[in-house]
């Protein structure tokens, strides 16, 4: 089967319901809005990224690095979008590096040099960044964590990994609501951690290392959990273990109550969301996101 059967998702799902629907495209799923995606985690990883610290060590006093969910990961749009755009922000700092000076020679002479003529200065190619890549103001040094995507589908399996080359562990919603989350894999080095292992204190404080993961992105998929309870059980037990939510969908459901763990983030004042505001929204606003029909809503765990 190829391609994602009609292009109505309403349809698809009416005719097939959804688990089956996932399970007849699970080798050839494509998000239809995958420009829109990258348009909007493009704006929310710069207005991250300018707020991150960087300086934050792990257990074994490395830099700790930026764990990423892909959670009801498809055939990996986010996964594609996020890498890229660290990429092109590690691009940048070196675009931005200037070439170190070549060392003079050194002249010996027993009598007058003859005159040398001045040497006109030869151009040095800088890396260049790629024209097709959505703009992006953030610049990542070599100093900067390593970057660790890891993945969760239990339908598209497949279609992540012929995409990405990354491993995708086949975990429903109810699977992460239980308690179960996949291993962090180097997006760099393929190095595989236990998430288990990021339990120990680390001692920083307030930074406790039960954080496992900076941020969830679930795309498109959030508002296929049709029962409050699942909803509820899921974003409580993520709370725990995750700093940012990043919810990307075509409308503005699902609704996100207050005691859920979560608080809706104003990325201008960088702050919780004044409560009275959380639905007027408009495009390109600091409490939504939404680029080419994709809406995108942040939130923060209320315990981190």
């Amino acid at each position: 089967m190829s391609g994602n059967l009609n292009k109505s998702m309403r349809e698809n799902y009416s005719t097939h319901g959804v688990d089956q629907y996932y399970k007849i495209v699970s080798k050839s799923y494509r998000n239809v809005h995958d420009p829109g995606i990258k348009k909007c985690l493009a704006v929310w990883l710069d207005a991250w990224w300018a707020h991150y610290d960087s300086s934050i060590l792990d257990v074994d006093g490395n830099k700790k690095a930026v764990c990423v969910l892909d959670m009801a990961a498809g055939s990996g749009e986010v996964t594609v979008a996020i890498k890229q755009w660290w990429d092109l922000a590690r691009a940048k700092f070196d675009a931005q590096t200037p070439p170190s000076p070549a060392p003079a020679p050194t002249v010996t002479a027993t009598s007058p040099p003859p005159p040398v003529p001045i040497a006109r200065p030869v151009p040095v190619a800088r890396p260049g960044i790629p024209r097709n890549r959505q703009a992006s103001s953030a610049v990542i040094g070599p100093d900067a964590p390593a970057l660790i995507i890891s993945a969760t589908d239990p339908y598209t399996v497949d279609a992540y990994v012929a995409r990405t080359g990354l491993p995708c562990h086949p975990l429903s919603f109810r699977d992460i609501a239980d308690g179960s989350l996949p291993p962090l894999t180097n997006t760099a080095d393929k190095d595989t951690i236990p998430a288990s292992d990021e339990s120990q204190d680390s001692g920083n404080g307030d930074e406790r290392d039960d954080l496992i993961y900076e941020m969830v992105v679930c795309s498109f998929a959030l508002h296929l959990i049709e029962s409050t309870s699942e909803l509820w059980a899921l974003l409580t037990a993520l709370s725990e273990k995750v700093r940012w939510l990043v919810i990307l969908e075509p409308h503005k459901k699902p609704e996100i109550k207050d005691g859920w763990g979560w608080n809706l983030w104003d990325t201008k004042e960088w702050c919780a969301a004044d409560h009275a505001r959380t639905f007027v929204q408009s495009e390109g606003s600091e409490l939504e996101i939404v680029r080419e029909r994709v809406r995108c809503r942040i939130y923060r765990s209320v315990k981190w």
